[in-house]
This record gives C-alpha cells, structure tokens and sequence, in this order.
C-alpha cells in the first residue's frame, strides 16, 4: 500500500548539516528537498558544466557504426565538443548577418564599394539609394538619379550630387564589401562548417 508522505520542516545548524543528512539518508525513507536553492560559485560552475553537457548530448547523433573506445578523460571531450559547437553557433551567426548583407546589396549589383569612396573624394557625393516604384519624387536641383534595378515594388538607383543634399527617400548606409567579397567569406564558412562536423563525428 502507497502511503502518502508528510511533509517535514527539519531546522538543524549548518555545523551538523552533513551529520543531520547522513543520518535522514540511512532511514531510507525520506525525500529531502531545499527550502532555498543551493547557490554559490561551486553550484554555478557545476550548473554551466550540465549546461555544456547536455549541449552537448542535443547535439550528437546515434552512432552509425562501432562505438570506439574514448582515448581522452571524458570531461576534455566534453569541453572539446562543447568549444567546437559554440565555434559553429558563431559561424552560424556570421553567415546569417552576410547573407543579409548579401541581400540588401544584390538589386545594386556587384560592384567595388571603394570605387564609391573615390568618387566622394573627388567632390561627387555618392549614395546608393531606393524608392516606391509609384512615388513621384522632386529631386533636389543638380542631382543625378541613375537607375540600377527595380522589382515590384521599388527602384534602386546610384544618386550623384556635388554636395551632400537630403534625398527624400530611403539611403542605404554605403557598404564595405562587394557581393563578391561576402560570396567568397560565405564558402570559407561553409568549408569550416563541414570541418566542425567531421571534427565532432571524430571524437
């Protein structure tokens, strides 16, 4: 028969804390829970191994083939496994920014963004610039609008100006790499990505 447990306040000082909960234990019939959390630097240290830990279980795939036997202390192959999937979360990170970068410049073309800062040098204001394909626009005096692409909906254009002149719509912050730039650090992540992977599936 299932009886159902009381529940019990012990008080004891902390001095016979271990020697009160040795002795609960050998009754062998209690379930001891804290009134508080346990804290301190021991418990988070202990806690953000778990962490890692179980990181790094989520992680890891049922083995395909014969499980061998591990020639390092288990606890050098979890901070091993552990750096390297933090690496590919970074990695992850990084090409989700690019290929956002990517997008934003690919109505513009592929282009040297230094040949922009030339230009600016020389007196002639640059900017890379979009607007509504509907919108009827008063462009300042002296202005020079040259379309790039369109889709749907807007119009991307290089706008030119000898000075600096407010442009009423939306200007793209000037970019400091080509598509061609970003293309080529996409494929050194995608390659260090399949590194990562046949990294962990060797330990």
């Amino acid at each position: 028969m299932i009886v159902k447990m009381k529940k019990l306040t012990l008080i004891c000082t902390a001095k016979e804390q271990d020697r009160t909960l040795e002795a609960l234990r050998d009754l062998k019939a209690v379930h001891i829970e804290h009134l508080e959390s346990p804290s301190g630097l021991e418990i988070d240290e202990a806690k953000q191994v778990l962490q890692q830990v179980k990181k790094v279980h989520e992680n890891l795939a049922e083995p395909s083939h014969e499980v061998r036997p591990a020639t390092e202390p288990s606890d050098t192959l979890i901070d091993d496994i552990h750096a390297l999937l933090k690496e590919r979360d970074e990695l992850h990170e990084q090409q989700s920014s690019l290929l956002t970068e990517k997008n934003q410049l690919s109505p513009y073309g592929d282009f040297n963004p230094k040949s922009l800062e030339q230009l600016n040098q020389q007196g002639v204001c640059a900017k890379l610039i979009q607007f509504g394909l509907k919108e009827d626009i008063s462009w300042p005096e002296n202005s020079c609008i040259k379309e790039i692409s369109r889709d749907k909906s807007s119009i991307y254009a290089l706008a030119l100006s000898r000075h600096d002149v407010e442009l009423p719509c939306y200007e793209m912050a000037l970019p400091t790499k080509s598509i061609r730039d970003i293309e080529e650090e996409l494929q050194a992540i995608k390659a260090k990505l399949i590194e990562i992977e046949a990294e962990i599936k060797a330990l």
